[in-house]
């Protein structure tokens, strides 16, 4: 069986509706954007105009006049400032999403794509669904893809948990099938 190809903004309509959703319900004001994984900053490009927005983006791809950086670990750092962060890796966004509910302020939207992109064979659980779902030891690798898909929920209500309000939260569902899943969040430090 072949490796999956990376796709780069595979349902771009979907994605752009639901920031836009987001962006003109809660930051009509003005935003200060972090793009996690900006790839070539086709949503956000297409977002900006007419809006007011301090966009931060990185990716770990390098690319002329790109910040280079590990954008997980940025989420790590206490005392960031932004109040929109948008985790749309080529699979699992967990790490991404629980690092930025450690150090968000006090209130911000988060948009997470999640894709089970296997990679050279990978699809085994990642880190972040051991520790939230304490499966089996000898759950089967293969159940990986299942279990993430069918979870993803728990995990976006993980927030819940650590201190947080969800607002509002709404799945913006491809009409092919296929494996990628779009949310977008709007939470509040309790």
């Amino acid at each position: 069986m072949p490796a999956a190809t990376k796709t780069d903004n595979a349902n771009l309509d979907l994605k752009l509706a639901l920031r836009r959703h987001f962006l003109d319900r809660y930051h009509a004001a003005g935003a200060a954007v972090f793009n996690a994984c900006e790839g070539n900053d086709e949503l956000w490009r297409r977002l900006r105009p007419g809006r007011h927005v301090a966009y931060t983006g990185v990716d770990l791809k390098p690319a002329r006049g790109r910040l280079c950086l590990d954008s997980e670990r940025v989420l790590r750092i206490p005392g960031w400032k932004f109040d929109v962060v948008d985790l749309d890796t080529y699979g699992s966004p967990w790490g991404h999403y629980f690092a930025a509910l450690a150090n968000a302020p006090q209130s911000f939207t988060c948009f997470l794509t999640f894709g089970l992109v296997k990679m050279g064979g990978g699809g085994g659980l990642p880190e972040e669904f051991k520790q939230v779902l304490n499966p089996p030891r000898e759950t089967p690798s293969s159940l990986g893809v299942a279990v993430q898909s069918d979870f993803c929920l728990v995990m976006v209500a993980e927030a819940e948990r650590r201190g947080w309000q969800i607002l509002e939260c709404k799945e913006a569902v491809p009409f092919e099938k296929g494996t990628a899943r779009y949310w977008g969040l709007r939470l509040v430090k309790r």
